[in-house]
């Protein structure tokens, strides 16, 4: 793999990223989930753990493939 496609897939991430937090930010107030605090943390750390499991998935992908 070479940092060109690393740092492709990187930005890739972060850009897909941004677009779901802008959606969290804008979404929820057409369906009233603002006064269900429950679902704050959840909400405020999806996009984390999105990237978080593409991130570690391409990452054990990458440590079979070079068996």
């Amino acid at each position: 793999m070479t940092v060109n496609n690393s740092f492709f897939f990187i930005l890739k991430v972060l850009v897909i990223s941004a677009l779901i937090s802008i959606i969290i930010k804008y979404v929820p107030s057409n369906f009233n989930l603002i006064s269900q605090t429950h679902l704050a943390l959840p909400i405020v750390f999806t996009p984390t753990i999105i990237v978080l499991i593409i991130l570690s998935y391409r990452s054990l992908s990458a440590k079979d493939m070079s068996k």
